[in-house]
């Protein structure tokens, strides 16, 4: 990546989680989720592109539950606050964005098809 990349961070999840009432169940999984598209290993980044690091970020909300209720919602909140920090927004109507939180949520979908799939809804193409 050529320029560097805006990270979500905790105060600002905890700033939505506070907005719409949600309660946290673990802060723990919670700074965990929000520190994932970050993630380095051996000097490598785990996710080298924007796209993968908004799929770990949703994936991560899927898969560890960190609120009592919401994970869904604040993932795509989550997401589109990430990519709007970098310059970038999602298109896509209510419906498509719907059927693919879901996705996620139930099917555990691939980061691959993920990352794909907000590359697909970039605007701009990045």
């Amino acid at each position: 990546m050529t320029a560097a990349v805006e990270y979500l961070r905790l105060t600002e999840v905890f700033a939505i989680i506070e907005y719409h009432r949600w309660e946290v169940r673990d802060v723990g999984l919670l700074d965990q989720t929000v520190q994932r598209p970050q993630a380095v290993v051996f000097g490598t980044e785990l996710y080298p592109h924007l796209h993968a690091k908004a799929a770990a970020l949703m994936d991560s909300f899927n898969r560890l539950h960190p609120l009592q209720d919401g994970n869904k919602r604040l993932s795509w909140l989550a997401v589109v606050i990430f990519y709007r920090k970098n310059g970038v927004r999602l298109v896509a109507n209510v419906d498509d964005a719907e059927a693919f939180v879901m996705g996620v949520a139930s099917d555990h979908r691939p980061l691959e098809d993920m990352a794909s799939w907000f590359a697909d809804h970039a605007d701009p193409k990045v």
